[in-house]
Formats: structure tokens, sequence, C-alpha cells
């Protein structure tokens, strides 16, 4: 079993990373950190993570769920090339797709919430509306699944998430390695 968790270069958030990581490592799921770059990244709140390899290098085929972790860094990943591939290939192959916090909006800018119901961090009002232009229906809970997606509204709900990740991740309909 193995889980591709997607973080920014710098400023994810530090605990919608850890937390979630350290779920999966303690259910004995292998996981790989993603970022733009292979290396050092830092989180919004300073804590150093390791990316293990590069987003232009991913092969989809290798993971059963994808996690994009949020924060303020999140807004990196929105439109880029990389991510997008890495998300259509993973809807194409009925891969489990998630995400937290703002990272909701990468999944709605690619299509990926079309038709879904979803929740994304939404203190300033605004990214409901970036879900719902992306064709998403937003529910104000902490954590939704709709089918294989899997979404969270923020830090407060990152255990409910990695649980929930690991639940869709046992359905039958999942491609699984």
């Amino acid at each position: 079993m193995k889980i591709l968790m997607i973080i920014a270069q710098k400023g994810f958030r530090d605990e919608e990373y850890q937390i979630p990581y350290d779920y999966f490592i303690e259910k004995e799921i292998s996981v790989d950190v993603a970022s733009e770059q292979k290396g050092q990244c830092i989180g919004q709140l300073g804590l150093f993570v390791d990316s293990d390899i590069a987003l232009k290098d991913i092969v989809i085929q290798e993971y059963f769920a994808v996690v994009i972790v949020g924060g303020q860094g999140a807004g990196t990943l929105l439109g880029n090339s990389d991510v997008e591939r890495i998300l259509k290939e993973a809807k194409e192959q009925n891969i489990v797709i998630s995400a937290i916090c703002y990272s909701p909006a990468v999944l709605a800018h690619v299509g990926v919430l079309k038709g879904k119901k979803a929740t994304v961090w939404n203190a300033d009002g605004k990214q409901e509306e970036i879900l719902i232009q992306g064709g998403a229906e937003f529910v104000d809970e902490d954590v939704v699944t709709d089918g294989l997606v899997v979404t969270a509204n923020g830090p407060s709900a990152a255990l409910k998430f990695a649980e929930e990740v690991v639940r869709v991740c046992d359905c039958e309909d999942c491609w699984i390695k």
C-alpha cells in the first residue's frame, strides 16, 4: 500500500502534513512525499520535510491514493501542470483523491470536484465560491467524502481526514496494489 502526499515547497500547513503522515505510517502504509522539487520543504509554522520525489517524476500507477496538503503554499499548486497531470491520471484510474484546507481548490481547478460534494477551508468566504465554480456542491463539514474523493476543511480535521482516506482506500472500487 502506498500513498502519495503532495506538499508545497514552502508554506504547506504543518499539521495537515504531519498528522495524516503519522497516521498512515502507524497503519503501516508506505508514503511518498512529493513537491515541486525533490528535497527540503518548509511548512508555514516551520516544519522541515524532505520530499522524496519531484512532481514531474510521479508515476501515478504506483499509488492507491493522492493526498494534497493545504496551507498558504497550496496556492502554488494551483495551475501546476504536473499536479494537473497527476490528478487527471488518478481520476481516470479510480485512485482515491483527497485534499485538505485550501487544497480542495486545486481539485476544483482541475475538474476533479465536478458533480461532487466537497468542503474547503472557508474562513474568508471565498473558497466556497471556487469549489462551486469548479462544479462542486459545497458542504460545510469537517470532512466530506463523495465516491473516491475526500476533502477536509483545515488543521482541526487532519486526523479525521487521514482516517477517512484510509477507510475509502479499503473500498472495493479502489485500485490497490
